[in-house]
């Protein structure tokens, strides 16, 4: 489900973003990096960019049910999510998905984008198994 979230988004993000709505990725993008080379590890700051770049991103589909959808969903992967940035991992190839995810959308890059899905939900899957969710269905 979340796979193919991520990529309904940003296929529709592709179509519908504006070059505002490109800019401020690139913005949030840009403050994850720089968090990454530069900070002291807070996990809840990081954590805050992380969702700000997903409703960002969400908001650049221009389409408010997906919006909507895409932001549940997300709300009930984050203490997942937050839990792994508590225990100090996922800064590395978090950053790297969310440049493809920028990358995609600013190159209109359909391929790319698919691959930014994958990656980000195989990422999740394995902060998932190691926090000792194996319901979950996993794809790698």
């Amino acid at each position: 489900f979340r796979e193919q979230m991520e990529f309904a988004v940003i296929r529709c993000a592709i179509k519908n973003a504006t070059p505002v709505d490109i800019a401020i990725l690139n913005d949030l993008n840009n403050q994850l990096i720089a968090y990454k080379e530069n900070s002291a590890y807070d996990y809840n700051e990081f954590y805050r960019l992380d969702v700000a770049f997903h409703k960002q991103l969400a908001k650049a589909a221009h389409n408010r049910m997906l919006e909507d959808t895409y932001n549940y969903s997300f709300e009930i992967f984050s203490p997942l999510i937050l839990g792994n940035y508590k225990a100090g991992q996922g800064i590395e190839p978090t950053v790297e998905s969310h440049t493809d995810f920028y990358n995609a959308l600013a190159n209109k890059d359909l391929f790319l984008a698919g691959y930014a899905a994958h990656n980000a939900v195989a990422l999740w899957s394995k902060w998932a198994k190691k926090q000792g969710y194996p319901a979950f269905p996993i794809r790698e």
